[in-house]
C-alpha cells in the first residue's frame, strides 16, 4: 500500500470518527422531560382548562419582568465586582459586591417561590394532589444544568 493511499484512509477514518461523536454528542442531549418546556409540561401535568392556561401565562410574563430585573442587576454588579480585579481595592468594596450578589440571588429565589405560590392559587382543590406532586419536581424542572447521567 502506498503512503498516499495509508494517509488517504487513516483521514477517512479518522473523519467517520468525528463524525461519529459529533452525532453522538447532538443526539444524545438531556432536555427537558417529553422535549417540552416548563410551561407545557406544568399545563399538563396539572390539567389546567383554557381559563387557568391564560391566567398562568399572565404569571409567567410577570415572573419573567421580576426575574429579568434582577438577572441584569446581578450581571452589573458582578461585572462590577471582577472588574475590581484589576485594581487594588479594599477588601470592603469586594465584600459588600459579594453581599449584594448574595441578595440578589435570595431576590431571585423569593420570586420564583412567590411565583409556585401564585401557581397554586389557579388550582381547583381536585388539582392540589397534582400541585403538591409538582412541589417535589419543582427544583429539578428550572435547573440550568441536565442532570447527571449514571
Amino acid at each position: 500500500m502506498s503512503k498516499v493511499k495509508l494517509i488517504s484512509s487513516i483521514a477517512i477514518g479518522l473523519l467517520i470518527v468525528n463524525l461519529a461523536i459529533l452525532a453522538f454528542l447532538f443526539f444524545n442531549r438531556p432536555g427537558h422531560p417529553g422535549g417540552e418546556g416548563p410551561r407545557k409540561m406544568v399545563i399538563k401535568k396539572l390539567g389546567f382548562d383554557d381559563s387557568q392556561i391564560a391566567s398562568y401565562d399572565a404569571l409567567i410574563e410577570t415572573h419573567k419582568k421580576e426575574i429579568k430585573g434582577v438577572q441584569e442587576d446581578l450581571k452589573k454588579t458582578k461585572k462590577e465586582l471582577f472588574s475590581t480585579l484589576r485594581s487594588d481595592h479594599d477588601a470592603t468594596d469586594e465584600n459588600q459586591l459579594i453581599e449584594h450578589i448574595g441578595g440578589l440571588q435570595m431576590r431571585m429565589e423569593q420570586i420564583h417561590y412567590a411565583h409556585f405560590q401564585a401557581l397554586k392559587s389557579i388550582c381547583k382543590p381536585d388539582q392540589m394532589a397534582a400541585y403538591n406532586e409538582l412541589c417535589l419536581e419543582i427544583a429539578g424542572l428550572f435547573d440550568p444544568l441536565p442532570p447527571k447521567r449514571k
